[in-house]
């Protein structure tokens, strides 16, 4: 059975991996490419559809993997990359944002560098204002 966690519809992702749950708005992402682009609604519906066929993506390939693992807990492991990678790509849409024209888009190794500190950041601790921590 293949596993479908994330859909994206009517300028909403919705993504359900286990006990996790979110659910991003185009209308809450666009503002990050505001000074970057003309169109930053098209570019968050991008973002998003790219985001829904990473998550789907990788939820398809751990179902293969179990099968022959035997071992392997696809549930618990879809759940955690999801939250985690929702995570990360949330980092960079606000590192993006508040990097200006000059800064190129995050991806690859160049992402997970960035959210794990090794670069450049911007705060998210308390106080600060972003669309996905309910600030």
């Amino acid at each position: 059975m293949t596993q479908t966690i994330a859909q994206l519809a009517d300028d909403t992702l919705t993504i359900t991996s286990g006990e996790f749950a979110a659910t991003i708005t185009v209308k809450q992402i666009a503002a990050t490419w505001d000074a970057r682009s003309h169109f930053p609604e098209s570019r968050a519906r991008l973002e998003l559809a790219v985001l829904e066929e990473r998550l789907n993506n990788f939820a398809r390939r751990l179902e293969e993997l179990e099968a022959p693992a035997g071992a392997l807990n696809a549930a618990q492991e879809t759940e955690a990359y999801t939250r985690g990678h929702v995570e990360l790509t949330r980092r960079a849409w606000a590192l993006e944002s508040h990097g200006g024209s000059h800064m190129a888009p995050l991806s690859g190794a160049r992402l997970l560098s960035h959210a794990a500190g090794r670069g450049p950041s911007f705060p998210t601790g308390a106080g600060q204002h972003s669309p996905f921590n309910g600030r």
